[in-house]
């Protein structure tokens, strides 16, 4: 199966900016008592900043590998304030 350029520029650039938070929102929405007990959740604050740091780096290279792309600057800025504008909610 041929892949175009732009569906192949979807796939691996755009998709899993879309997904992550998807995946987010299926996780926290899994209620505490069912979570298996681990040392590591002892760590959420940790947990936390790997999970949205991920959505971050996810979505600055989605805007920086688009076409057109966005300078560095507005696609940092872009990604850190919808990173927080998801956090938030």
């Amino acid at each position: 199966m041929n892949v175009s350029r732009g569906n192949r520029s979807f796939f691996w650039n755009t998709l899993p900016a879309v997904l992550w938070p998807v995946l987010i929102f299926g996780a926290s929405s899994i209620p505490a008592e069912e979570i298996p007990h681990s040392q590591i959740f002892y760590y959420d604050k940790l947990l936390h900043a790997g999970v949205f740091g991920g959505f971050c780096f996810l979505m600055y290279r989605a805007l920086t590998l688009k076409t057109p792309p966005l300078s560095e600057g507005k696609a940092m800025l872009y990604s850190v304030l919808a990173t927080i504008l998801y956090g938030a909610t």
